[in-house]
């Protein structure tokens, strides 16, 4: 699990676009603060979601985290991720398609949907998301986590995690075996944690 440029890159698009929702506010801009809160959050999650790889395109990145969090690669920040997750499922694609499309159904613009009301609660939202994902980067990016074993597929992987968690090592998961046929995938522990956690794994065939 690395702070990488792509993470920093997500940082900087969700605090741009959380400072022009609080412009948006202030102008009493109600369907462009809600446009502007809901990219906020949505790049405060991928940029939690770049911390385990490359993010592809989608405006629903919580469906993403939710998956990251039942395979316990957040073992240090669940906690923090789930919020985000909630975040982000709060302002999720049907708000970014309200935002920009409005109620094509009911032909209603996207300035008739919103309200005050609206944009701070989507602001309050997006500050929340942006300041949870911050603690995760921080966190990660003060503790960079070391490869310890390198699975040779799920089975494996799953097996390894069981024996990892039964331990009590917190553990990350780089890379994925889905996203590509020659995609390395490694299971990370904090430095502190490497040697027993190889001890541990001694007689498995990764390493």
């Amino acid at each position: 699990m690395q702070v990488t440029e792509e993470v920093r890159y997500r940082l900087q698009l969700a605090r741009g676009f959380l400072a022009e929702a609080r412009q948006d506010r202030d102008l009493q801009r109600w369907r462009s603060c809600v446009d502007n809160s809901q990219l906020a959050v949505e790049n405060a999650a991928k940029a939690a979601l770049a911390l385990l790889g490359p993010v592809g395109r989608t405006h629903n990145p919580a469906v993403l985290l939710r998956a990251a969090l039942r395979e316990q690669r957040f073992p240090s920040s669940s906690q923090q991720v789930e919020q985000i997750a909630e975040c982000a499922e709060f302002l999720g694609p049907d708000v970014h398609a309200r935002s920009d499309y409005g109620d094509e159904a009911g032909w209603r613009t996207p300035w008739e949907l919103f309200d005050g009301t609206d944009a701070q609660q989507a602001l309050s939202w997006a500050e929340k998301a942006l300041s949870l994902v911050e603690q995760v980067v921080q966190r990660h990016d003060a503790q960079s986590f070391v490869h310890v074993f390198h699975p040779a597929d799920v089975a494996e992987l799953t097996e390894v995690k069981a024996v990892l968690k039964g331990a009590g090592i917190p553990f990350s998961v780089a890379g994925s075996f889905s996203s590509s046929a020659d995609t390395e995938v490694w299971v990370e522990v904090p430095p502190e944690e490497a040697e027993r956690a190889r001890e541990l794994l001694k007689d498995w065939s990764g390493h």
